[in-house]
Formats: C-alpha cells, sequence, structure tokens
C-alpha cells in the first residue's frame, strides 16, 4: 500500500498541473463546437478540431470562426456584420435601427431627430408617421414641414416693377390711409408699395410715411422716393435722411432708428412743372429680423 501511494501522489499532481494550464487558458470558446475539446492558446475548436485562430474577417467568421460568414443583421439595410476584439460575430446597426442583442431593430425618430417643426404625416424613419403639430403666430407649415411666415396678399413684391399698388391719393383733400396686412416673411424679404400722388390744388404734394407695430425684436427700415410726372429731382426730404441709392427714384428719404417700433419719412415734391402729380416707391425690409411674422402697420398720408 506504501508503494502504490507514492507512485499515485505525483500521477495526481501531474494531471492537476494539466487540467488548471487548460481552464487558465485566455482563448474564449465562442466558435467551438464542441465544449469538451481544449484547445491552446492561439487554437479553437472547430467540429472537434483545434484549428489555429483566424483573421478577424466577418466574411471567414471572425478570429474564433470555422470558415462560414458572420450571419449578417436583417434587414440588410439596417446594419452590417462586424467582428468584436475578441474574434466573436456581432453587428453594428445604423439609424434609425439600433442593437438588440444580435439583431438590429427600427427605433422610431422623433420629430426633432426627423428636422421636421410641424406636420402630421412626418417618416419616422420605420414605415409609420409621426404628427409634429402646427405653428403659431402667423406662420404656416410648408412642404418640407418647416414653420414659416404666411405669404401675405401683396407678394411677389421685391423689385419695383412688381411695387404693389397702394392706391390713388390726391393731395386735396387731404388722403390718409393705413395699411395692417402685409408682413416681412423672412430676414431677406423686401417689400416694395407704389402710392399714386395727383397734384389737385395749389402748392406741392406733402407726402408722409410711417412704419409702425415693427414686431419686438426685429429692427426694419422705411425708405420712401418721389417720381415727378414730368421730370425733376428737386424734391425735398423733410424727415429722415437723404437716400444715396437713386435706384428707386432720384430723391428718397430713409429712416434707420435702431431699437423702436416705429419708423417714419417725409417728402415735399418739387417737379419741374406746376403739376407735381408724381409716384411714390415705399420700400420696407429688416436690418434685424426675429421670426417677425406678424403683421407690421404702414400709415401713408398725402396732403
Amino acid at each position: 500500500m506504501r508503494f502504490l501511494s507514492i507512485l499515485t501522489i505525483p500521477a495526481i499532481l501531474t494531471a492537476g498541473l494539466l487540467l488548471s494550464a487548460c481552464e487558465s487558458s485566455d482563448v474564449p470558446d465562442t466558435g467551438r463546437t464542441d465544449s469538451s475539446v481544449m484547445c491552446g492558446a492561439g487554437m479553437h475548436d472547430c467540429a472537434g478540431t483545434c484549428v489555429p485562430d483566424q483573421v478577424n474577417d466577418p466574411a471567414r467568421g471572425c478570429s474564433l470562426g470555422c470558415g462560414d460568414a458572420c450571419p449578417a443583421p436583417s434587414p440588410t439595410e439596417s446594419g452590417s456584420a462586424i467582428c468584436t476584439s475578441s474574434g466573436r460575430c456581432d453587428v453594428m446597426c445604423i439609424a434609425p435601427f439600433r442593437k438588440v442583442g444580435s439583431r438590429c431593430e427600427c427605433v422610431p425618430q422623433t420629430c426633432t431627430q426627423a428636422g421636421a417643426q410641424c406636420g402630421n404625416a412626418v417618416d419616422d424613419g420605420c414605415g409609420g408617421r409621426l404628427d409634429c403639430g402646427t405653428c403659431g403666430d402667423g406662420r404656416m407649415c410648408t412642404e418640407t414641414n418647416q414653420c414659416s411666415c404666411t405669404v401675405d396678399a401683396a407678394e411677389p413684391n421685391d423689385m419695383e416693377l412688381q411695387a404693389f399698388m397702394l392706391g390713388d391719393f390726391p393731395d386735396t383733400p387731404d388722403t390718409e390711409m393705413t395699411f395692417s396686412a402685409y408682413t416681412l416673411d423672412s430676414d431677406t424679404d423686401v417689400d416694395l408699395y407704389r402710392v399714386r400722388v395727383r397734384d389737385t390744388a395749389t402748392g406741392s404734394p406733402t407726402v408722409r410715411v410711417e412704419l409702425r407695430n415693427i414686431p419686438a425684436g426685429s429692427n426694419f427700415e422705411l425708405g420712401a422716393w418721389y417720381r415727378c410726372d414730368e421730370g425733376g429731382d428737386a424734391t425735398r426730404c423733410d424727415a429722415g435722411t437723404d437716400a444715396t441709392d437713386t435706384t428707386l427714384g432720384p430723391v428718397g428719404c430713409l429712416s434707420e432708428e435702431t431699437g423702436t417700433t416705429s419708423e417714419r419719412v417725409q417728402l415735399q415734391s418739387f417737379c419741374d412743372t406746376d403739376d407735381e402729380s408724381g409716384n411714390v416707391i415705399i420700400q420696407v425690409r429688416s436690418s434685424t429680423w426675429l421670426n417677425a411674422c406678424m403683421p407690421y402697420e404702414l400709415f401713408v398720408s398725402v396732403s
């Protein structure tokens, strides 16, 4: 019995050391088809056979694969197969899909993620529809689901040939009109209006224009130019500053006050003939436009 004991102890120790060496291997067993097969470092099991670890390529099943490509996610456009740093197959998903286990599942977008400010049929990216609401403060929802100012009835009136006719203004009796349905619908919008001035009395017509109720936070500019029917450029700017740009008429007045809710200009006509009838071109534009969808007020007086 003593002899058998002496022989058994080394054998048991040797077996224990071998078992410990196999269990301490850092090689993961993913990809092995038989977990009872023990492979050394740099090797992995394929159908009961230890084979060398391969290049980490999803087309070959990654470094721990057995030659078969990693499965692609379904649907195929949801992402692609990849290899992890440990040599296992995995998937990488692209928005709006996200990884759930080994699959890619579509996650509906929010209105903000979809870049939509309004609309009730916005694509959620997964075949569904989002209701992103409506626009307020005088704005409308465009075809691209953005909130934009409602275009007023005078548009398009950005060029002189498109200047919107406000009416006929004789100087006797004095003619005054107020308009409150027009807006600057963007920071690049320019509104041009035409006023027909008729000299029906002794003396030169005086034209006064006021821009009122400028939307809070915005800074609008007002200009007016007089063009005599029979020629002449002696018209005087009595309120505002002389306009250096004569594109809209030989003589003009500008009001470019900062931080106010109103602007005012006044022209005193002086033409080459006794009849000083003519046309006034009025311009409204912004130097600061802060989502100013609400209408401004335009007052015109001829006396």
